[in-house]
């Protein structure tokens, strides 16, 4: 009997992990990559090759998702971020800015 139970716990456990191991995104972070794809009227990212074109960002932070423009073959000065509202957020000009240094890079969105 005490077998089963831990059998059974062993099963319930392993279930709930599975359950949480997704790799669908949340509805929000798709609610927001259409949102912003259409309001900076990109084209979405995928795979190509980007070359010298400038293209937008997804940043995760805090729980939240902003883009920004950035280019591989320019020196920006500074990045401006949007949030999933089109409004920007900050820039790295201002101190209290800290999101490219705290934040997960989700990759590329749209150029």
């Amino acid at each position: 009997m005490k077998s089963k139970l831990i059998v059974y716990t062993l099963i319930f456990i392993g279930a709930i992990l599975c359950y949480g191991c997704s790799d669908e995104q949340p509805a929000v972070q798709l609610d927001c990559r259409d949102f912003l794809l259409s309001h900076l009227q990109l084209e979405p990212f995928a795979g190509q090759d980007i070359g010298c074109r400038s293209f937008y960002t997804l940043l995760e932070y805090e729980g939240e998702l902003y883009t920004y423009l950035d280019n591989y073959c320019a020196d920006i000065a500074y990045f401006s971020f949007i949030d999933c509202n089109g409004e920007l957020f900050c820039t790295t000009q201002e101190s209290s800015c800290n999101i490219l240094s705290g934040g997960t890079d989700m990759g590329i969105l749209g150029f």
